[in-house]
């Protein structure tokens, strides 16, 4: 008997073993799944509050993914996307330098890092991650262009324009740029011969200005565009080119009655310059369109010359 009962209890004691055990892998199971159903609700939730613009909200979701997941390397990348919109800048750098430098290849990655040190005006770092960029997808020259042409690298520019257009055709923006830059060098050659006779000094701060309002454009940073088209209206009311730019930051945050309004105010002040007025032309058409008004959106196009 006494055998029997010390054989019985080893059987119970390996079955409760055996018991316990699978309880736990079912538990392990269970909290696996509760843990990813809650990742993918936050993260589900986070993409959707993007997509309407909630970039508050969307980060709010997705700090909760980093607490479930502090190794995905995604969630970094979605709040590094979102901390620019909001313009929180540093934060988004602190989220995106690390993925981009154990991830150097990852095209995605370098071009959300590229944009924040565009927003930033951080032309020496952004001029290095282009120049990888423009390696891989020959279309990153464009934001080259751009940034060359804000450090005064102007005949590099023009390179990079002739270049650009030969692979993907002309570009109103970049034949804008080209047709700024060319003036300005114009004006450096006439403003070197002037100076050797005793004359004027080199073109001032409207030509970087219409520069850097430019760049704005190339990343969309509509509400930094306006505000600088803005200044620089103050400072240079005749000046057509920063009307175009005010119009292009109007057009953007779809106010598009002011839109027209300082386009077709911009349409006055031009001389002789066929580009400016067809690009002012385009951001009419753009306007009215989205007006509703057909009889001027039709009148503006008309007007267009290729």
């Amino acid at each position: 008997m006494k055998h029997y009962l010390k054989i019985a209890t080893l059987f119970a004691g390996i079955f409760f073993l055996q018991l316990t055990t699978a309880q736990e892998e079912v538990n392990a199971d269970t909290t696996n799944e509760i843990v990813e159903d809650e990742f993918q609700e936050h993260f589900y939730e986070a993409m959707k509050q993007r997509g309407i613009e909630n970039f508050d909200r969307a980060v709010t979701h997705l700090l909760k993914c980093k607490e479930i997941a502090p190794e995905n390397l995604v969630i970094d990348f979605e709040l590094g996307k979102n901390y620019t919109d909001l313009k929180q800048y540093e934060r988004a750098v602190s989220y995106l330098e690390p993925i981009v430098n154990s991830n150097p290849d990852n095209i995605w990655y370098l071009e959300a890092l590229l944009k924040v040190y565009e927003r930033q005006r951080n032309a020496e770092k952004a001029i290095e991650l282009a120049v990888k960029l423009a390696e891989k997808k020959p279309y990153f020259k464009q934001n080259l262009a751009f940034l060359y042409s804000q450090t005064g690298r102007y005949k590099e520019v023009l390179t990079l324009i002739d270049e650009l257009e030969e692979m993907y055709g002309q570009s109103y923006l970049l034949d804008s740029l080209r047709g700024h830059l060319n003036s300005v060098l114009e004006q450096n050659d006439t403003s070197e011969d002037r100076q050797e006779e005793g004359g004027v000094e080199a073109p001032g701060d409207i030509d970087q200005a219409i520069i850097e309002m430019y760049g704005l454009i190339k990343v969309e940073s509509y509400a930094d565009l306006l505000s600088m088209a803005t200044q620089t209206l103050e400072n240079y009311p005749s000046h057509p080119e920063a009307y175009y730019c005010k119009g292009v930051a109007l057009n953007g945050l779809k106010r598009h009655e002011e839109a027209v309004e300082y386009l077709e105010m911009g349409l006055n002040y031009i001389i002789d310059d066929m580009k400016l007025q067809n690009n002012i032309y385009k951001q009419l058409v753009l306007a009215y369109k989205a007006l509703g008004n057909v009889k001027k959106e039709n009148q503006y196009k008309s007007k267009l010359n290729g």
